[in-house]
């Protein structure tokens, strides 16, 4: 079964892999979350309405921008490939 298969079947996810799961990484999600958490209960019903159409546009973004840095990625290696399999290595 070759990348491609898996890739359009799901059984690889490139998002899930994005990150390591660094000490640093867990801290700042755990500090997001609590500040999070935080500024919602302090929301009246109108603020809070405007805070979640607030974080859905920025995980849109954040995909759209994910998904362009996966894609420049792929293409980056493909063309290192390329100058590897011409030049015999890639520092030229």
């Amino acid at each position: 079964m070759g990348f491609f298969y898996k890739l359009f079947n799901g059984e690889i996810c490139p998002i899930e892999n994005l990150v390591r799961q660094t000490p640093e990484y867990t801290k700042a999600l755990h500090e997001l979350a609590a500040a999070s958490d935080k500024l919602e209960k302090s929301l009246t019903p109108e603020q809070s309405d405007l805070f979640y159409a607030m974080k859905n546009a920025k995980a849109e973004v954040e995909t759209i921008l994910q998904a362009e840095a996966y894609r420049m990625g792929f293409i980056d290696g493909l063309e290192m490939k390329k100058d590897i399999e011409t030049n015999g290595n890639a520092a030229d």
